[in-house]
């Protein structure tokens, strides 16, 4: 997909963002999940709070929340943004769990995620490398926009 160092071009960021978003609740600021993960980026409550996120149905907020947790994840994982794009996804715990499966039983790292996360990273790589995206934005006053991205590259 590609490097932490190319994560900090913001052209790559948004394109990042908005495969997260596409890929997590279909770039929907409204989405509900069954697990109680809230709007586009389904942050559960307790990941909101922790970045700072009180209104996770705020597009907006919730870009910025979304933001601050990936770029935590990637100090975690050195920058290494298929770790991040896991963990994300299923946790850090399980990243790291994936990990040290691997060193003990040998094989990929990621073969050892749940199937699940499997195919979201694929998901976001797929969208990313993509780059054409609908994200519905809706305000509290009510006011509505189609964004749509077409991003060269990736």
């Amino acid at each position: 997909a590609f490097s932490g160092m190319m994560y900090d071009n913001p052209s790559v960021q948004h394109q990042y963002f908005s495969a997260i978003a596409q890929q997590e609740s279909h770039g929907d600021p409204h989405a509900v999940s069954s697990a109680g993960a809230l709007g586009m980026f389904q942050m559960k409550p307790s990941t909101a709070r922790d970045m700072g996120v009180k209104n996770p149905f705020d597009p907006v907020e919730e870009y910025q929340g979304a933001h601050r947790y990936v770029d935590s994840l990637r100090r975690m994982f050195d920058n290494d943004m298929l770790k991040t794009t896991a963990a994300y996804n299923a946790g850090p715990g399980h990243v790291r769990d994936a990990i040290a499966a691997a060193k003990t039983y040998g094989g990929n790292w990621v073969s050892y995620l749940p199937h699940e996360t499997q195919k979201y990273v694929q998901g976001v790589a797929e969208k990313f490398r993509a780059g054409n995206f609908n994200v519905n934005i809706t305000n509290a006053t009510g006011g509505a926009a189609t964004v749509t991205a077409a991003m060269a590259g990736g």
